[in-house]
Parts: C-alpha cells; sequence; structure tokens
C-alpha cells in the first residue's frame, strides 16, 4: 500500500477537482473514492472475522453437552480445536484487516494535510479575513490528526453491525420469539445511543472554535513574544489564552458526561436486553437448560462488546463529520483570482492600464485607474506619505489583493518585502532559496554587504538564522532578503524600501554596487523614504490620495517632500560644516570616486601614524580604529572592487593582529601596510562549488527536540492522576468497578443455579427475575458513578497541565525562543492537547474497565477449574512479555512520530509568513514537497509503530485461542468433577475473553502511548524561567524618577556559550539626556537595548537612579520602560486592544495618544459597527496597515506609557521624511524631561542629542557630543555623518 504523500494527492486532486465541478461538492466521496478498494478489502475482512468470532458461541451448547456427559468425550475434544484453530484465523484476519485501515488512515491525513497546506498558498484577502492561522493550524495540528486517529476505530463498522445481526439471528434460534424482548429493548437503546452521540457534535463545534481562537493568540504570541516581554504584556495574553481554555475544559466536561451517558448505556442496555429475553422466554418455557441459558449469555456478552463499542463509532463518526465540514469549508475559500488583462509589452517591462486595487471585494479602493509603464533595465522610483500605497501597489504588480485592469510583468520577479522574511535555515540556504550554488554567490554576498557579517557569524554561512531572523539584527535580515533577490537574477526586481533598515553608509554602497550596480541592466521598481536617491531614478512617480501620479524633482509635489528632507539634511551638513567635517568647496562625487584609491592610502596612512603613540598603551583599541577607519573608507561612494577587497582584508588583518597581542605593534602595522601596497594584485576568488556545512555547533541555533528515553515514568502518573483526586478517587473507582464486576457475574451464575434448581426450589420465577433485575440495576449504578467520577475528574487535569505549561512557556527567558522554533511549542499546544482531551481519558478509562472485565473472567474460569490456573498463569505471563515489549518500542515510535510532526508544523507556520515571497518568486511547488516530505517523515514513524501493534495483537490473538481452547479442554477432561452451571459460566466467560482481550491490550497500549502527550506537556516545567530561585526588592512607585542609567563593565551575551555582544561597557547617562547609539549594523546597537531589559546574560551592573536593575524583577523593570521597537507587531483584535492590551488606559488617553501620533484622522474616517472607532479590526499582523502606519501605533503606545526612559530602535526607519520628522516633534514635546535612547539609520535624528555613542564590535569606539565628535577630523561619527551629508 502507497501511503507516499505525493502518490496519494495524484490521486485525491482529481476526485476532487471533479467534485468542485459539482454545485454541493463532497470532501467525503473524494476520500472514499480513493481509498474504496482498500475499504472493501478491509469490510471483507470483516465478515470473515465475524464468522471467526460467532464459531464459539455456535459451539458452546455442544460443548456443554459433552461436560454435562450428553455427547462423547471426543467430540469435545474436536470441538475444543475447532474453537481454538477459529480463534488463530480471527486472529490473523482481524491484524490484516487493522494493517489495511492503517494505511486508509495515512492516506487520509495525507490527502487532506496536504490540500489544506496547498490551499494556504493560494488563499486571498478575503479568505483570510474568513480564517485565521491559528484555525488552519487547528485543522492540521488537531482535526485532521483526530480524524486520523479514530478511522481505526471505524473500522470496527464492517464486522460490527453483521456480528450483531448474526448473534440476534443464533438467539431466534435458541430462544424462539422470546428474542424479541431483548430486540424491543435494543430498537430503543440504539436510537437512544444515537440522540446522546448526535450532541457530540454540537460540543465538538464549540469546542473546536474556542480552540482555534486559543491557537490564534498562542500563534501571534509566539511571533510577537519579544515585544510581549518589552512591555510586560504577558500576563494580559496568559489571561486570553486561559479564556479561551476555560471554555474548551468547560465544554469537554460536558462531553466527558454525555461520553458517560454512553457508557452506562451500553453497559445496562445489553443487561436488560438479557432480562427481556430471559422474562419473555421464562413466562413461556421452564428455564432448565443450562445450555440455554449460558450459549445465551455468550451471545449477549457477544453483543455486549460489540454494543460497547457503538459509542465509539457513532462519536467518531460526529467528529469526523465535524471535521470535514470545516475543512470543506476551509477549501472553498476565494483562491487569489486577480481579474486582470493580458497586457503587451517585451520581457523586462511592466506596463499598468486603468490598474486598481482593493483589499478585498467589499473594501475601499487602495488606487484606482492607475497608468504606470516601466521599460527593461529602468530604474523607477515610488515614493508617498505613510499609508500612501506604495508597498500595495507592489502588491498589484504581484497580483496580491483585489487587481483589476490591464497588467503586463515581462519575464520573472524577484521582490524585496519591506518587512524581510527569513527562513529558519542556514544563511546560506536564506540566499540560494532553492537555486544551485554558482559562482554569482560571492558577488552576491559582497554587493549586498554582508562579507563582514559573514565573518562575525560563528560559522559564516553555514550559521542556522532563527526563525524571523531573531538572531541576527534588522539590517542584516533586510541585506539577507535583498541577497536572496539579486542571486535569483530575475528580470524584474521590486524593491520594497530595502534600504530603511540599514545605517546610512551601508545603505549607500548597496545602492551604488547592488540597486545601481550589479542590478543596472535589470528592471527595477524601488519604493522607498530615502530621497537622497531620487537624482538616480529613470522615473519617478508620487503616490497620493489614491493616484499614482509621475513627477519630477521640479514638480510642486516633489519640492514640497524634498524641502522636509533638505531640513533634515541641513541639521547635518550644518553639524559637519561647524566641525569642518565639510567643506562647502568640496570636490563633486566624480571627483571623489577618482580620488577614491589615493585617499584609502593616504587615511590609512594618518591613522597608522596617528595609532603609532597609542598602540602600546591602549592595545585593545586597535581594532576598534580600524574597524571604524575601514567603515569609513568602504562607505565611499562607487568604491572600485579591488579597494573593496583591501578594505576588507585590511578588516580581516587588523582583527586577527589586535586578538594577538604579544605580536609588536610595528610589525602589525607593517603587515598592514603590506596588505594596502599590494592589494590591487588580489582578488576574491570564486568558488565553484558552495562550500562544505562545517561541523562546528557554533553555527546551530536550534537546538534538538527533547526526547525522553524509556518508559512513561511515575512523576508523570502522578502529573496526570494527582488533579484526579488524589488516592481517595483512586480507590473509590477500584471500590465501584469491582462491586459493578460482582453484581454483573453474580447475576450469571444466579440464572445457572436457578436453572438448575439448587436454590430456594419452589419458589415462583418472578422471586428469580425479581433478584437477577436488581443485580442488573445495581450493575448499572455502579456504571453510572463510576463514568461520571471518572468525567468530572478528567477534567481537572486538562486545565492544569495546559495552565502549568502555559505559565511555564510565558516565563521562559528569550533565549529559549531563539533555539526553540515556535512550531514545536504550537505541536505540544494542539496535538498534545488534542490527546490530553479526548484520547488519553478515553483510553485511560477504557483500559482500567477492560482490565476489571478481564480479571473478573479469568477469576469466574478459575472458581470453576481451579486446575486451569497453570494455563491462566503462563498466558497471562505472555500477555504482559508481549504487551511491555511492545510498549517500550511503540513509545518511543510515537515520540519520534510527536517530534518529527514539529518540523511539519514549522514549516507550515514559516510558509504562512512568507507567503508573499513564495508566490512572487513561484516558489510554491518547492515549499509543497518540502512539505510533503517532512509529512512522509512523520507518518513513517507512525505507520511503523502500528505495524508493530499488529505483530503484538497477533501473538495476543494466538494467547486468546490458547486461553479458550485450554479452558475447553479442561472442563471437557474434568466434566466428571465439574458443576454444569460453574462450568458453562466459566465458559462463557472465555468467550468474553477472546473478544475482550484483544481490546483491552490496544487500550493498554494506547493509554501507555496517549500518555506521552502528558509527558511532554510536563516538560515545559523544566524550561528555567527568567526569574528562577531569584529573591527582588519592589522600586519605589515612581521609578524612575528621574532616567538616569549608569553602566559598569557591562558584558552580555545572548546565551551560555555564546560571543560576548558587548565587551565591558562602562557610560553614564544622565536625567533628561537625549541620547543616540549609532555604529554599523551587527555593532551591538540592539543588544544595548536589550541588556537594559534583562533580556541577555549579563555580567557588570546596570543602575537606574541608582537602583541595580538586577535587584528588580523583569516584568516590574519592563512595566517602567517604554520602547518603540524596530518592526511594529500588530494583534488580530481591535485598535482598542492593540493601544492597550491590558485595558488600562481610558478611551480619552488613547484618542489623544493617536493624535500625537497623526493617526486620528486616520481611524475617524473609518467605518466601524457600533460606531465606536476605536473598536476598529486589526487583521493578523496589521496587514489592513501600512508598516508606517504599525509604527505609528507603536508611538501611541509609547505616548500611553510615557515613562522616564524611552527607547527608540530605528523606530523611524519604515516611514516618509515628513512622518519621521512628525514622530521626532512628539517625541520632543512628550518626551522632554524623559531620558530618550535613540537608535538611528538617520543621522539627522540624533543631531539635536545631548551625547552620541558609537558602538563597535560590542564596544565603546566614542561617546561625547555631536559637536565634539564632528570636530575630531579621525571621529568615527564625524567620518559616518561626512558621507552621509554628501549622499543626502
Amino acid at each position: 500500500m502507497r501511503v507516499k504523500a505525493q502518490t496519494v494527492m495524484t490521486k485525491f486532486d482529481k476526485l476532487w477537482e471533479a467534485q468542485q465541478q459539482k454545485k454541493d461538492p463532497k470532501l467525503w466521496i473524494a476520500l472514499f473514492g480513493m481509498v474504496k478498494y482498500d475499504i472493501m478489502i478491509v469490510m471483507l475482512y470483516g465478515a470473515l472475522y465475524s464468522v471467526t468470532v460467532f464459531t464459539v458461541p455456535f459451539l458452546f451448547p455442544r460443548v456443554l453437552d459433552v461436560i454435562s456427559g450428553k455427547r462423547p468425550q471426543w467430540e469435545g475434544y474436536m470441538y475444543a480445536g475447532i474453537i481454538y484453530g477459529m480463534n488463530i484465523v480471527g486472529g490473523i484476519i482481524q491484524s490484516h484487516s487493522q494493517a489495511r485501515m492503517q494505511g486508509v488512515a495515512l492516506q487520509v491525513r495525507g490527502a487532506l494535510s496536504c490540500v489544506i497546506y496547498n490551499k494556504a498558498l493560494k488563499l486571498g484577502t478575503d479568505a483570510w479575513k474568513q480564517t485565521t492561522t491559528g484555525q488552519v493550524f487547528n485543522m492540521v495540528g488537531q482535526r485532521v490528526e483526530q480524524l486520523f486517529r479514530s478511522m481505526p476505530i471505524l473500522q470496527a463498522a464492517s464486522y460490527v453491525p453483521l456480528l450483531v445481526i448474526i448473534a440476534f439471528a443464533y438467539l431466534f434460534y435458541v430462544l424462539g420469539w422470546a428474542a424479541a424482548g431483548g430486540l424491543v429493548v435494543l430498537c430503543i437503546a440504539v436510537p437512544f445511543n444515537y440522540h446522546i452521540t448526535k450532541s457530540f457534535r454540537v460540543f465538538l463545534f464549540g469546542k473546536y472554535g474556542f480552540a482555534d481562537k486559543r491557537m490564534t493568540i498562542m500563534n501571534q504570541v509566539l511571533q510577537a513574544i519579544r515585544v510581549i516581554k518589552f512591555y510586560a504584556w504577558e500576563n494580559s495574553f496568559i489571561e486570553g489564552i486561559q479564556d479561551q481554555r476555560r471554555q474548551e475544559v468547560k465544554i469537554s466536561r460536558k462531553l466527558s458526561l454525555q461520553v458517560a451517558k454512553l457508557m452506562v448505556s451500553q453497559n445496562f442496555a445489553p443487561s436488560l436486553f438479557q432480562l427481556a429475553i430471559f422474562v419473555v422466554y421464562a413466562l413461556v418455557n421452564d428455564i432448565s437448560n443450562v445450555g440455554i441459558i449460558f450459549t445465551s449469555i455468550a451471545l449477549v456478552n457477544m453483543i455486549r462488546q460489540s454494543f460497547a463499542i457503538l459509542p465509539f463509532i457513532f462519536s467518531n463518526l460526529q467528529t469526523s463529520s465535524a471535521t470535514l465540514t470545516d475543512i470543506k469549508k476551509y477549501l472553498m475559500l476565494p483562491e487569489i483570482d486577480p481579474n486582470t488583462e493580458a497586457g503587451e509589452g517585451g520581457r523586462g517591462e511592466v506596463r499598468l492600464r486603468r490598474l486598481s486595487l482593493r483589499w478585498g471585494k467589499e473594501a475601499d479602493p487602495v488606487f484606482t485607474d492607475v497608468e504606470l509603464s516601466v521599460q527593461p533595465g529602468e530604474l523607477v522610483m515610488i515614493v508617498g506619505k505613510v499609508g500612501s500605497g506604495k508597498t500595495s501597489l507592489l502588491n498589484a504588480i504581484l497580483q496580491e489583493g483585489e487587481v483589476q485592469g490591464q497588467l503586463h510583468v515581462g519575464g520573472t520577479v524577484a521582490y524585496v518585502p519591506q518587512q524581510a522574511w527569513i527562513m529558519n535555515a542556514k544563511l546560506q540556504d536564506n540566499v540560494l532559496f532553492g537555486k544551485p550554488y554558482s559562482a554569482a554567490y560571492d558577488q552576491t554576498i559582497r554587493v549586498c554587504d554582508l562579507r563582514a557579517d559573514l565573518k562575525n557569524l560563528p560559522d559564516g554561512d553555514q550559521t542556522e538564522i532563527g526563525e524571523k531572523g531573531i538572531n541576527i539584527s534588522g539590517g542584516q535580515k533586510q541585506r539577507i532578503s535583498l541577497a536572496r533577490a539579486v542571486y535569483q537574477d530575475a528580470d524584474i526586481y521590486l524593491l520594497d524600501d530595502p534600504l530603511s533598515a540599514v545605517d546610512v553608509h551601508v545603505g549607500r554602497r548597496i545602492f551604488e554596487r547592488c540597486i545601481n550596480g550589479v542590478l543596472k541592466k535589470k528592471t527595477r521598481i524601488l519604493v522607498t523614504n530615502q530621497l537622497q536617491y531620487l537624482s538616480h531614478a529613470d522615473r519617478i512617480y508620487l503616490l497620493q490620495d489614491t493616484a499614482v501620479l509621475p513627477v519630477t524633482l521640479d514638480s510642486p509635489e516633489m519640492q514640497e517632500m524634498l524641502e522636509d528632507h533638505r531640513g533634515n539634511s541641513a541639521v547635518t551638513k550644518q553639524a559637519a560644516q561647524t566641525a569642518g567635517a565639510v567643506d562647502p568647496g568640496a570636490a563633486t562625487q566624480d571627483e571623489e570616486e577618482q580620488k577614491a584609491g589615493a585617499d584609502t592610502d593616504s587615511l590609512l596612512s594618518r591613522q597608522q601614524s596617528k595609532n603609532m603613540s597609542d598602540s602600546f598603551s591602549a592595545p585593545k583599541n586597535l581594532s576598534n580604529s580600524f574597524a571604524g577607519l575601514s567603515q569609513r573608507l568602504s562607505s565611499r561612494v562607487s568604491l572600485a572592487p579591488d579597494t573593496v577587497d583591501r578594505l576588507d582584508r585590511v578588516e580581516e588583518d587588523v582583527a586577527r593582529l589586535s586578538m594577538d597581542m604579544p605580536l609588536p605593534a610595528e610589525l602589525r602595522r607593517s603587515s598592514i601596510a603590506s596588505h594596502v601596497s599590494h592589494a590591487s594584485a588580489t582578488s576574491c576568488a570564486s568558488a565553484k562549488q558552495p562550500p562544505a556545512a562545517a561541523a562546528k555547533p557554533a553555527g546551530k541555533l536550534t537546538e534538538d527536540e527533547d526526547r525522553v528515553e524509556g518508559g512513561i515514568t511515575w512523576g508523570t502518573y502522578k502529573k496526570y492522576l494527582g488533579p484526579f483526586g488524589g488516592v481517595c478517587w483512586f480507590i473509590t473507582n477500584v471500590l465501584i468497578t469491582t462491586l459493578q464486576h460482582v453484581f454483573e457475574k453474580g447475576s450469571q451464575l444466579w440464572l445457572g443455579l436457578w436453572a438448575e434448581g439448587r436454590i430456594f426450589p419452589g419458589m415462583p420465577a418472578y422471586f428469580f427475575l425479581s433478584v437477577y433485575g436488581g443485580m442488573i440495576v445495581l450493575s448499572a449504578i455502579c456504571v453510572a458513578l463510576r463514568e461520571v467520577q471518572f468525567a468530572l475528574g478528567s477534567a481537572r487535569p486538562m486545565w492544569v497541565l495546559h495552565e502549568s505549561a502555559l505559565q511555564s512557556v510565558f516565563a521562559a527567558p528569550m533565549s529559549y525562543f531563539d533555539t526553540t522554533p515556535s512550531g514545536r511549542i504550537i505541536n505540544r499546544f494542539t496535538g498534545d492537547i488534542q490527546d490530553l482531551d479526548f484520547l488519553l481519558p478515553l483510553f485511560f478509562n477504557q483500559h482500567v474497565n477492560m482490565s476489571f472485565i478481564l480479571v473478573a473472567s479469568v477469576v469466574t474460569v478459575l472458581i470453576a477449574a481451579p486446575w486451569f490456573v497453570v494455563v491462566v498463569a503462563v498466558v497471562y505471563g505472555l500477555y504482559l512479555l508481549f504487551a511491555r515489549y511492545y510498549a517500550k518500542s511503540s513509545l518511543e515510535l510515537r515520540r519520534l512520530f510527536a517530534i518529527t510532526k514539529s518540523p511539519v508544523l514549522s514549516h507550515f507556520q514559516e510558509s504562512l509568513q512568507g507567503l508573499g515571497s513564495i508566490r512572487a518568486y513561484a516558489q510554491q511547488d518547492r515549499f509543497y514537497a518540502e512539505f510533503r516530505t517532512r509529512l512522509d517523515a512523520n507518518s513513517a514513524c507512525y505507520f511503523t509503530e502500528r505495524i508493530g501493534f499488529e505483530w503484538m495483537r497477533f501473538r495476543c490473538n494466538q494467547l486468546s485461542a490458547v486461553m479458550i481452547g485450554g479452558a475447553s479442554l479442561c472442563l471437557i477432561a474434568l466434566r466428571d468433577y465439574i458443576d454444569p452451571s460453574l462450568a458453562g459460566l466459566a465458559l462463557s466467560q472465555a468467550v468474553l475473553f477472546v473478544v475482550v482481550s484483544s481490546q483491552a491490550t490496544e487500550f493498554y497500549i494506547q493509554a501507555t502511548v496517549a500518555m506521552a502527550c502528558a509527558e511532554r506537556l510536563s516538560s515545559f516545567d523544566s524550561i528555567e524561567s527568567e526569574e528562577a530561585g531569584a529573591m527582588y526588592q519592589a522600586p519605589p512607585d515612581d521609578w524612575p524618577s528621574a532616567g538616569a542609567i549608569q553602566l559598569s563593565d557591562l558584558k552580555a551575551r545572548y546565551r551560555t556559550n555564546t560571543p560576548l555582544v558587548l565587551k565591558g561597557i562602562n557610560i553614564e547617562i544622565k536625567p533628561g539626556e537625549k541620547i543616540g547609539f549609532v555604529g554599523r549594523t551587527g555593532s551591538g546597537k540592539s543588544s544595548m537595548l536589550l541588556a537594559l531589559y534583562r533580556m541577555l546574560m549579563i555580567e557588570g551592573t546596570i543602575n537606574i537612579d541608582g537602583i541595580d536593575i538586577s535587584k528588580v524583577s523583569r516584568r516590574e523593570l519592563r512595566k517602567r520602560l517604554c520602547v518603540i521597537p524596530q518592526e511594529p507587531v500588530l494583534f488580530k483584535g481591535t485598535l482598542r486592544y492593540n493601544l492597550d492590551p491590558t485595558s488600562t488606559y481610558s478611551d480619552d488617553n488613547l484618542w489623544r495618544a493617536l493624535e500625537l501620533s497623526n493617526l486620528a484622522e486616520y481611524v475617524k474616517v473609518q467605518e466601524v459597527e457600533g460606531g465606536d472607532n476605536l473598536n476598529m479590526h486589526v487583521e493578523e499582523g496589521g496587514s489592513s496597515l501600512s508598516v508606517g502606519q504599525a509604527q505609528l501605533i507603536c508611538l501611541a503606545r509609547a505616548v500611553l506609557r510615557k515613562s522616564k526612559l524611552l527607547f527608540m530602535d530605528e523606530a523611524t526607519a519604515s516611514v516618509d521624511v515628513t512622518t519621521d520628522k512628525l514622530i521626532q516633534n512628539v517625541i520632543r514635546e512628550n518626551f522632554q524631561d524623559c531620558t530618550v535612547i535613540t537608535i538611528a539609520h538617520r543621522l539627522h535624528t540624533i543631531m539635536d542629542c545631548d551625547r552620541v555613542l558609537v558602538l563597535d564590535h560590542g564596544q565603546v569606539a566614542e561617546y561625547d557630543t555631536p559637536q565634539k565628535l564632528c570636530a575630531d577630523p579621525d571621529s568615527v561619527f564625524g567620518g559616518m555623518l561626512k558621507q552621509g551629508t554628501k549622499l543626502e
């Protein structure tokens, strides 16, 4: 049987496409058509199995006749042999049937998982308004898994109805019309049971709804965990998740009570059925035939066990129906279907005619009637204010959203989104993006300014990058995203403000080497807020009032924007001129380019002379000095390739020499000079093959998923069973279950003794029937008590284990999220929670119940034939041996199944995050193939485990055959010494043993394996908390009251055994000071912010207003600080919720914050149901807003909190110059008396700062006022300012 995803989808896709052509497509018909031949074989196996099972009751009266002496003994031996043989055959058939059904289940799982993933790659904007990533995750992580797990149980539907029909037919043959009384009972019981299971659907839909909401919140939390920790919002989000979980558990409790009703019904109905047939039989016949009584009991037991499976069949049918309904609804969501006409044009050409875009069919247009033409090789720049639709224009070209009009895109497209999408893979894989390695790779790395970054990464380009690029800076992410586009060698490049996240000098190098260098012959559409590059554009388009206007630099609209830009540039230029960094009569740009090589040698010589006297007194500054020099030199416009290589080699040499301090300084300077003088003769050789993946563990970020080995520990059982009610609950449950079986077996023995006339002779029949009926009622009461007790108890572990896991995850340090894929966490909060809620209680309860049935059956047989104890001991011993032997392998395979499922979900999540890039690069097929590969690896673990179970099932069936065959032989051989009533009861229990043993073994294995979900959830408790073992003091209520910061010998690293990212920082920031942090990408600017928020491993001290922050709890510290992060993070919900998740502020405060953030007018014009515009809906991830608007919401959050300490992490990188100016004014006016620390790429934003901190490789390169730094001709900051001023 082929269960590989690709093979399955080849069949399923055709069948589903055929269904989609119909008015009302049926998903289940497509699935059935895919596996119909396998289902037919399974049904044939089911029919044959029913025949083998029925052999025992058919021969039952004949065996009892032999024991009673009515038939010769040799016939009994023949019957015992037939019973043994038929049970062996039945075991073989059952094992083959189940193995094939497991294959069917895997095919269905593969088809549904793949079609859900493939659909997600095609969903349009309107579709995502009707669903969420949490719901889609739940479909793959929970719903499909539950359907998949239920299918083997549904396999029983292939033989249970036939078994019941045969049993009824034989009952009519044995008892005559007396069996009709039982039929009436079942005709009442079956509809009653169906009515109960029908309510399952209502409860399941409710539970799934809350589970979807819970996972939507959880998914958003994992994507935004850093921001949530910045704002200390953990408790708010925990409460939101727990609210949904609380509703889930309530529904699960109700569902468990419904299951309890079913269990009572399936126990009581067969007993009532048995009572009915004996009442009717006693009215018309004399009950004196032991054979008839115990044959009837055996048949009723068979019906009882078949009836016991019916609730699971009904409930799983309801669950499966609900799941398929939801999946079908999802599959019918609208896909991307741009209503565009094919335009005319050549390769590399982009033409838009009367083009309009809406984010949804009912949404207002972003722009209409756009006319835009881009010729091959042109550089077209798109400008406009925040929210004007610049990004939307690129999306329209990519045919995202509701696009109408004529569109021609000639050739392949490469897309660089404004917020870089980085895969959890090696850096090299992120750049190659599915293309083979070639010599162009080295050039791509160089022109995207990544060479220095590769040297700093622990394993170069083989370093693993975490999810969303969590272990690299924003600038590095953007340059990797750009490198991915460059390496694709596409015809058309859509660049959405790629320079916003990088420093000015880095941005200039990228523009000259890459955008206007290696891509010069390509068609480029560049969205930018960097107006200094407009002079290089072949054409400029301005987005304004839903229109796209062609403009020139002399247009009035552009003059207004340029005026604001010149105002900002004037700030830096004036400072530079005052300090002498820029000469008004300086050389032109062309002259600078011609003198680049000469300037390199000249500046190196001057730097060497300056450092000559300092090299012995301050050797540790050597690397910093030359690193800064390298940055200043490499920032020159259009440096020749040999000059670039010279600079890179100088930097390498300086870094190496600075680490080898015993070498004399003169020799080191000589080596550097040698590099400079001979650099023109050297070049960077391009490799023919990709470098082999290094075996260094330093480059590996993601840790392997923890996997417990061996059996389930007692600690796990205690963790799960403890919330049930402890020892008292367990003892009560055992006593109630024991009483149930005493009453049940006692009622059957009572019938046998009555038939023989051995007790209360002469008493009327109604007396015996009354006692029998009383025992049945008492047994049913015991079942009801046990099931209700279990239903109420099982809900408590659902809440306790989830709450414990949730609290542990939220309390984890950021290093945990850096090294743990979110798919792994989601897997446990979907699949494992699903098992905890459904499978574990079900299997555990049935395991206990079946175990008592087996024990009661064996005890009954031993009472009748004590000598059979040897056979029982051997059979039971082998049962335990096989079960435990297999359980170890099964548990390990199930753990592997859970572990290999995490990469499936991680890949799914990553694909959803990068849908825009995947579609733009036309990589859907590659990602779909990767999903199938991961799914196949996951399915292989499960299939191996289930085939192993069939191996064990076959051996257990053989032991069951030995059990019933041996019991028959013993009873026949010792017929002269055994009471016929006890013999009949013993034989009926042996028959029951055969029917139950297989189920009992399976429930034992499944309960043990399902306990792994509790084990995996409990493993979250081992995560070391951020606040583990710490004792903190509560700071004053008004702390920080001034905003003074003092860093003393601050060293920091991200995780244990990782290099220091901050190396002995010693600075003091006075109250109310405005400080600017600058430095090359990766120099440690953002690391400083993380250190101040205690998100790194810190050595040294950080004092804020005289209080050591290590003495203050992290959550309390973060509540008192405020940050505007580099990447804006928004959540699905209302605008009010995004501004104030903790519901701390009044509406007046929220509106004031929006007004100060220049968002109030935009919010007021939105149409919101109910009229309260603060309830304006925000899509997941803020997709309904521009990046600039999202950043303004982050500014509003800062205005609301208004801490004495404000951190701005490149907060204006994604906004236009006008909005940048607005934000700077808001900060100046509203945080005038606060300490403000700004991490900036645009130097004009920090020119009015009191001091500037220049960082380089985690050390302080310079720290002084901007004026003093500019006055120093050798200042790193002065050099950056000079180059930035020239460019601007």
